[in-house]
C-alpha cells in the first residue's frame, strides 16, 4: 500500500513543526482563512517506518471513498478515538480499516519521486548551516565534522557518513525563516532538505535535547558530577535506542573530541581546563559505546 494526497498542516506559532493535519476540505479552508496553515503532501507509509510523522485510520469500509481520517501525532492517541486499543484492533479484524503511518512532507504538489539529497549535497548542507561556526581553537567547525566522518573509517554505511556531517546540526545550527528571523533548526527542515529519514533518526538520538542550569547553591564539584552523570545518561540513550549506526557516529564524535592532537591547539587556560575535565566523560562514553557495538555485531555474526 502506498498512496499521495494533500493536506494542510497548522504551524506552530514560528515554530514549523506539524501540530494538526485537516483531513477535510472544510477543515482546510477554516485554517487557510485564518492565515495558519501550509499545504503539505502526505504519503502513507508501507511498510510502517519505525517513526512516522503522524498515524492516521484508513477507511476501508466504502470501497469508492477511501479516506484517512481521524489523524495523529502518535498511535496511542488514534486508538484513544476508538476507547482503546484492543477496539482498534476489533475494528480492523472487522475490516472496517486499519491504522497507517503517514509520512508528511513540507512543500505543495512535492512529487514522490523528488530526489533524496545525496552525501554531496549533505556535505554542501552541513557546510552551509556551520558556515560560521569556529571551534574553541578558533579553526572552522566544519573540521570538526569532516574528522567525525573520516573518524567511522571505510566499512560506514552511507547513512552514518551523511549522519556524521550533520550530527550538530539540530542542536547548533538555525535557518533564515523569511520575516520571522533566525529559528532554531528541527528534524522537519532537514526532511524538507531531502535528508533520508533514516539519517534524521540518528541526528535526534545525537542531539542534546535541553541545557540544564545549574541551582544558584550548587558547588562548581556538583555541577561538574551532575553535568556528567547526564551526559553517560544520554549515551546509555542511544545504546538502547539498538541504533548500531548512531553508536558508531557518537563514537567517532567522542574519539575527535579527545583527540590530543586536537585539544594541543587550545591556548586559552579556561579552553585547556574545560576539555581536561570533559576527557574522564567523553574516555567512559567511548569504552560504553565500543562495548555496546562489539556486543551488537557479535550478535549479528556469532563467529566474530
Amino acid at each position: 500500500m502506498e498512496t499521495q494526497f494533500e493536506m494542510y498542516a497548522a504551524r506552530r506559532d514560528t515554530h514549523p513543526m506539524f501540530r494538526h493535519i485537516y483531513p477535510t476540505a472544510m477543515q482546510t479552508e477554516m485554517c487557510i482563512s485564518k492565515g495558519n496553515a501550509v499545504p503539505v503532501t502526505v504519503r502513507i507509509c508501507s511498510p510502517i517506518h519505525q517513526t512516522p510523522d503522524y498515524w492516521g485510520w484508513l477507511d476501508l469500509e466504502d470501497e469508492n471513498d477511501r479516506s484517512v481520517d481521524m489523524i495523529f501525532p502518535s498511535r496511542m492517541q488514534l486508538a484513544m478515538c476508538f476507547l482503546g486499543e484492543q477496539p482498534l484492533k476489533e475494528a480492523v479484524s472487522a475490516g472496517r480499516g486499519v491504522p497507517v503511518g503517514l509520512e508528511v512532507f513540507d512543500g505543495h504538489n512535492l512529487e514522490l519521486s523528488e530526489p533524496v539529497a545525496s552525501f554531496d549535497d549533505v556535505v554542501a548542507l552541513a557546510k552551509e548551516l556551520h558556515k560560521h561556526q569556529k571551534d574553541l581553537a578558533g579553526k572552522p567547525y566544519t573540521g570538526h565534522l569532516e574528522a567525525v566522518h573520516d573518524n567511522l573509517g571505510p566499512e560506514a554505511t552511507e547513512t552514518e557518513r551523511m549522519a556524521a556531517w550533520l550530527h550538530d546540526t539540530i542542536e547548533d545550527c538555525s535557518i533564515d525563516d523569511g520575516a520571522k528571523g533566525k529559528r532554531p533548526l528541527v528534524r522537519e527542515d532537514l526532511r524538507a532538505l531531502g535528508v533520508p529519514r533514516d539519517v534524521v533518526e540518528i541526528v535526534e538520538l545525537l542531539t542534546r535535547k535541553s541545557s540544564w542550569v545549574a541551582p544558584s547553591w550548587f558547588s562548581a564539584e556538583a555541577i561538574r558530577t551532575h553535568r556528567e552523570k547526564m551526559y553517560l545518561e544520554k549515551i546509555q540513550g542511544i545504546i538502547d535506542s539498538g541504533n548500531i549506526s548512531a553508536m558508531k557516529v557518537k563514537l567517532a564524535d567522542n574519539r575527535h573530541n579527545s583527540c590530543a592532537e586536537r585539544n594541543s591547539q587550545l591556548t586559552k587556560p579556561s579552553d585547556i581546563r574545560r576539555i581536561e575535565r570533559l576527557q574522564q566523560r567523553y574516555h567512559k562514553s567511548i569504552d560504553m559505546l565500543t562495548s555496546a557495538i562489539r556486543t551488537l555485531e557479535a550478535g549479528k555474526n556469532p563467529s566474530l
